[in-house]
């Protein structure tokens, strides 16, 4: 089974990369954007969901670096993840309901003198 990762760890993970990589610091970051260092903070923790002004502001502070296609882009794989593993379960199901009609005309074709158990 497939393990997703909440949206708002992927974008922490991202600006955690970022911010020790090139050695900019949350209040740095904070003030290029315009956003309050408390909410960037937030953000690098996974401790609240992004806006698209948000993930635009930062794009545009990290030169490119941080991109808001970057956490929909792994949406959209985690998406067909989900599709597949779905698309599994609704096989297995289907499998599961022949082989219950087939137990059941299995149990009705039996002489009546052989008990059933059920």
């Amino acid at each position: 089974m497939t393990r997703f990762i909440p949206v708002e760890n992927i974008v922490g993970m991202k600006l955690d990369a970022y911010l020790r990589q090139y050695g900019v610091s949350e209040k740095a970051l904070a003030e290029a954007t315009g956003y309050a260092q408390g909410t960037i903070n937030k953000l690098r923790n996974g401790k609240i969901n992004p806006t698209l002004a948000v993930l635009e502001a930062i794009a545009k502070a990290t030169d490119g670096a941080v991109m808001p296609n970057d956490f929909l882009s792994y949406c959209g794989n985690a998406t067909s993840a989900l599709m597949a593993e779905t698309a599994g379960a609704a096989a297995l199901t289907r499998q599961l309901v022949k082989t219950a009609i087939f137990a059941e005309r299995l149990m009705i074709a039996l002489p009546k003198n052989i008990p059933r158990s059920r």
